[in-house]
C-alpha cells in the first residue's frame, strides 16, 4: 500500500522495488504518524495454507501442486525455466522476522527475504526429489518477468544482525506435505461428484 506522503525510494531497494513498494517517507505532517510503524518488503514467501492453484499462486505453490497432481510424469512450465527467484518460508520471514523487527528500534524500510537464488528447474527437481516422482518438464512459451530477481539483504543484516536463513528444501517439504493433502482431497471429491452425475444420468 502506498505510504501517505511518499515518494520514491533511493538506495534501498533499488529502482524497481523502488517503483513497486510505493516510495519512502518524506518530512511531512503526513508521514510522520507513520514514524511509529515498521516498514518491510517480503519477497516471495511460500507456505501452507496458501494459494496453489488458480493462477494467482506463487511458483512453489503452483510446482507443488503440478507435480502432485501428474499422473502421467510431465509438467508444463512457461518459459525455459533458467529464470531465477529467491524464495523465503512463510515461517521464517512472516513470524521471526516481522518478530525481530517490531522489536527493534529500526525506522527505515528492509528487506525480508532469500538471497540464495534458483532457477524455475532447479525448483521443480527439489519438489519432484520430495515427492518421490521423475518428473520430466514440457517447457511452453508464456509470461517470464524478469530472467532473475533476490532480495539485498545487507540492509536487514546490518540493522537486525539477521536475515531469513532457513533451507528452501525444508520449507518445501512444508508445503508439498499441505499441497498433495489439498490435491488429493480434490480429486476424490471431483471423483465423487462425477459418479453422482453418472448414476443420476443412468437412471
Amino acid at each position: 500500500m502506498p505510504i501517505p506522503g511518499s515518494k520514491k525510494l533511493e538506495g534501498v531497494f533499488g529502482d524497481e522495488d523502488a517503483r513497486r513498494s510505493g516510495g519512502s517517507l518524506r518530512q511531512s505532517s503526513s508521514a510522520r504518524r507513520w514514524r511509529s510503524r515498521r516498514l518491510a518488503r517480503y519477497h516471495n514467501i511460500f507456505g501452507p495454507e496458501g494459494t496453489w492453484d488458480g493462477g494467482r499462486e506463487k511458483a512453489p505453490a503452483a510446482l507443488c501442486g503440478k507435480i502432485a497432481l501428474s499422473t502421467n510424469g510431465t509438467i508444463e512450465m512457461w518459459g525455459d525455466g533458467l529464470q531465477t527467484r529467491s524464495f523465503v518460508p512463510l515461517i521464517d520471514a512472516c513470524v521471526e522476522g516481522a518478530t525481530r523487527l517490531l522489536c527493534s528500534n529500526v525506522k527505515v524500510p528492509v528487506n525480508i527475504g532469500s538471497d540464495a537464488m534458483v532457477s524455475i528447474n532447479g525448483l521443480a527437481g527439489i519438489i519432484a526429489d520430495i515427492a518421490g516422482k521423475k518428473i520430466e518438464i514440457n517447457h511452453i512459451s508464456g509470461p517470464l518477468g524478469v530472467r532473475g530477481r533476490n532480495s539485498d539483504n545487507a540492509l536487514i543484516n546490518k540493522l537486525l544482525g539477521w536475515a531469513p536463513s532457513q533451507p528452501l528444501r525444508a520449507g518445501l517439504e512444508r508445503s508439498y506435505e499441505w499441497i498433495e493433502r489439498q490435491a488429493m482431497r480434490d480429486t476424490i471429491e471431483l471423483r465423487a461428484s462425477s459418479a453422482k452425475l453418472y448414476l443420476s444420468a443412468v437412471r
